[in-house]
């Protein structure tokens, strides 16, 4: 179904903004994409590749391909122009827009695309910036890659030694930025694989508070750069001039003894943190929206009726994750205009597990128009919905596929089956026990835990340990429940520890929540692989 009298305006031709114009302009509505620079693509467009001997899935080719995509005569695009007065009239947006396009348009919906700013760490008096040739940002290293202008400025060194700095300009509560940027630690390791690639006897060294190991693919190539990166846990406070020319010395405390410790370098890259885009603020008073606190469009109530936002403007993500929002924007936006396309309503989604939040999920589905294939895989679920299509007692053998177009193979209660889904959705939060622990009374897997704790919170016990990290990767899923958990029981009055060997604040709150915990009295217990833990 199409219908060109409806009219969106997007604010921002960056990945998340081509992302919806192109689904928007794909339902037969009328698309305005206004930007502020003379080109499409935002920040993403001047991506470097990262792939060395296989694709390494930064995204670096969507914005490109997606700015070559929408560069047609069906979508209105106004580059050079910004938005210079908003009224609204009849439930409709009478919008008007500055410079190389000057006119005045009616909207029926706006989405606010307006991307990120890079921190700059100029701010940051120890570390001295501005100072030296060989100290620069994630961002700077990243168009040399591009350009290929990076190993020129090594000056021949075969070996060089190269340190990351992590969460520059995040997860600092002191400066009003407590919060993670969720790409910085994956954009490093891939620098790193980068380089190793190009100089094979670099030195690489990546100093981190935690490094947010996310999502399969990046622990993959953590674990296969493992041995050519050492990896310091804890920010350096200072970076200083070395005594041998075209050297620079961090300077850092050591975690465990607290001795103050110095290392020198041929190169830093500072991994710079996301802050919201410098016209927002602006945007901001021309919509009537409130950001939240650090001046993101993160809270949906705050959007007035018919303002819809995505991407970046919404808080850090990736260039994958942030075209996905523009998708899915676009179609919230078709959906309120009662246009959702046959074949979207038609498709298929399968989620992944047979917890009380998985049945929730499907049921909701269902209730939007979606046939939904739920996988469990041990507990009996009671599904009364023509639309959920149950596979009990599952075992997934393989997914092939991509987005729209996957294909599962499983064995359901004992029978093989294929089944062809749009989208996969994991409902489940890995749950599992360290080998050689038995569950019990005592020992319970997360899952088991919530049971308890939903049925009378009050009756458990005093004190009550958590254990991350102890049965391969730690999920942020898991680690965002066990913080919820441990705050509302500390401020109970109960005793609450939580051993880690990292812990994972990815996204706009996990590190408010992480403060939180500290805050209410929750003790946390670090350790490494090879420390040995027991439980008698």
């Amino acid at each position: 179904m199409t219908d060109k009298t409806r009219s969106v305006l997007i604010l921002g031709g960056g990945v998340s903004g081509m992302a919806a114009a192109r689904t928007l302009n794909g339902l037969g509505i009328d698309v305005h994409l206004v930007e502020k620079e003379g080109r499409l693509g935002g920040n993403a467009f001047h991506w470097a590749c990262m792939a060395t001997d296989e694709c390494k899935y930064c995204g670096a080719c969507i914005s490109p391909g997606l700015a070559d995509e929408i560069n047609t005569d069906s979508i209105n695009l106004h580059l050079s122009s910004e938005i210079s007065k908003v009224e609204k009239e009849n439930n409709k947006f009478k919008i008007s827009i500055s410079g190389s396009s000057s006119e005045t348009i009616i909207a029926d919906s706006v989405l606010l695309a307006t991307g990120l700013t890079p921190f700059n760490p100029s701010s940051i008096a120890t570390y001295a910036y501005n100072e030296h040739d060989n100290l620069i940002t994630s961002v700077e290293f990243n168009l040399m890659l591009k350009s290929g202008a990076f190993p020129e400025m090594l000056s021949g060194k075969k070996a060089p030694k190269i340190a990351f700095i992590q969460c520059v300009g995040s997860r600092n509560r002191e400066e009003g930025r407590g919060y993670c940027s969720q790409i910085c630690c994956k954009t490093s390791v891939r620098h790193a694989g980068k380089i190793l690639s190009l100089l094979p006897d670099a030195k690489i060294t990546i100093f981190n508070i935690d490094l947010q190991v996310i999502g399969k693919e990046f622990r993959h190539q953590l674990a296969g750069l493992s041995k050519n990166i050492e990896l310091l846990q804890g920010v350096p406070g200072a970076i200083r001039k070395g005594d041998v020319e075209g050297k620079l010395v961090v300077i850092r405390a050591d975690e465990k003894t607290g001795e103050r410790l110095a290392h020198d370098f041929d190169l830093i890259v500072l991994a710079v943190g996301i802050l919201p885009s410098d016209t927002s603020n602006e945007t901001a008073r021309l919509f009537d929206i409130k950001p939240d606190e650090w001046g993101f469009f993160s809270i949906k109530e705050n959007l007035p009726e018919g303002v819809y936002a995505a991407g970046a403007a919404t808080g850090p993500t990736s260039i994958t994750d942030a075209k996905n929002q523009g998708e899915t924007a676009a179609l919230k936006i078709a959906k309120d205009f009662n246009i959702l396309p046959d074949s979207d309503k038609n498709r298929a989604i399968a989620v992944f597990g047979d917890s009380d939040e998985a049945a929730a999920l499907a049921e909701t589905l269902a209730e939007n128009g979606y046939g939904v294939r739920l996988f469990g895989f041990g507990n009996d679920q009671k599904i009364d919905n023509s639309k959920i299509i149950p596979y009990p007692d599952s075992q997934i053998l393989s997914v092939s596929g991509t987005w729209g177009e996957f294909t599962i193979n499983a064995k359901s209660s004992g029978k093989k089956a294929s089944v062809r889904a749009g989208a996969i959705v994991v409902a489940d939060g890995r749950n599992f026990i360290a080998s050689g622990y038995e569950t019990g009374e005592k020992i319970l897997t997360l899952t088991k835990f919530k049971d308890f704790f939903d049925k009378d919170e009050n009756s458990l016990p005093d004190k009550i340990a958590f254990w991350l990290d102890h049965g391969g990767h730690e999920y942020k899923e898991n680690a965002r429940n066990c913080l919820n958990f441990a705050v509302r029981l500390a401020q109970k009055g109960k005793s609450i520890f939580v051993i880690m060997e990292k812990m994972l604040v990815h996204g706009l709150y996990g590190q408010k929540l992480y403060d939180e915990a500290r805050k209410s009295g929750v003790k946390f217990f670090r350790f490494s692989k090879d420390s040995g833990i027991s439980i008698d």
